[in-house]
C-alpha cells in the first residue's frame, strides 16, 4: 500500500488523479490545505507510527520547512518521495528523497507535471500530456497568455463538483487514454460550468448596478 499527501487545489488533485491511475486501489490519499496542515497530518502519522504501514509515502505540491517539528522524522525516513515546484522548497534537493524544480523544459512547472514525469519514467502510467498541461497552465498562470479557458474551468469544477467527485470523475475519464479539447468535459459538466458562469455574471451585474 502507498500513501499520498497532496495539496487540495487543482495541482494537488492532478497528482491524486495520476496516483490513482498508476496505483489503482493501492493508494491512500490525504488532502492538505497547505504546509501547516501537511505538517500536522505528517506529525500525527509519525507519532502513531501509521506512516510506517506504507511501502512508500509520496508528498506532492507541498513541502515542509526545515524548522518544522516533523522535519527530523522525514529527513531520516527512507521511504519518502517529495515532488514540489515552489521556490521556497529548493533547499530540499540536498536530500535524496526530494525532487524540487521550478522549471521544466524552459517553462514553469507544477507538482502534477513533476509527479507525472516520475510515473511515466517508471512505466507506471502512459502519456496523459494534455491533462497534465492544463493543470500546469492553471497553476503557473500561463493560461492567461492563451485563449483557452479550459484550465480555469477545471479549477472551477473542483468547487462545483466537490473535491472527491472531481477526482473520481477525471480518474475515470483518464483510465484508458488522454483527454483533449472535446472530451475533457462531459455535457453535464459543461452545463454546470455554464450555469455557474451565468450566476457569476448576474452577481457582478447586481453589484455594479444596485437597485
Amino acid at each position: 500500500m502507498y500513501k499520498l499527501y497532496t495539496h487540495n487545489d487543482l495541482d494537488g488533485l492532478g497528482c491524486a488523479i495520476l496516483a490513482k491511475l498508476a496505483l489503482k486501489d493501492d493508494i491512500d490519499i490525504e488532502y492538505c490545505k497547505g504546509p501547516d496542515d501537511l505538517e500536522e497530518h505528517l506529525l500525527k502519522s509519525y507519532q502513531d507510527r501509521s506512516i510506517f504501514n506504507y511501502n512508500l509515502v509520496y508528498i506532492t505540491d507541498c513541502s515542509i520547512p526545515k524548522d518544522s517539528d516533523v522535519f527530523p522524522y522525514i529527513a531520516k525516513h527512507k521511504n519518502i518521495r517529495l515532488y514540489d515546484h515552489h521556490q521556497t522548497a529548493l533547499f530540499l534537493n540536498e536530500y535524496p528523497w526530494a525532487h524540487v524544480s521550478v522549471e521544466f523544459n524552459g517553462k514553469l512547472t507544477c507538482g502534477t507535471e513533476l509527479f507525472y514525469n516520475f510515473l511515466l519514467e517508471k512505466g507506471k502510467i502512459t502519456e496523459r500530456k494534455f491533462f497534465v498541461e492544463q493543470v500546469r497552465l492553471l497553476d503557473t498562470w500561463d493560461w492567461t497568455n492563451y485563449t483557452s479557458f479550459i484550465p480555469k474551468y477545471l479549477s472551477d469544477l473542483i468547487f462545483i463538483l466537490a473535491l472527491s467527485n472531481f477526482v473520481i470523475s477525471f480518474t475515470e475519464k483518464l483510465k484508458k487514454k488522454d483527454l483533449n479539447e472535446l472530451t475533457i468535459f462531459n455535457q453535464y459538466e459543461r452545463d454546470l460550468l455554464e450555469y455557474e458562469s451565468i450566476k457569476q455574471e448576474q452577481y457582478i451585474t447586481q453589484q455594479t448596478n444596485p437597485a
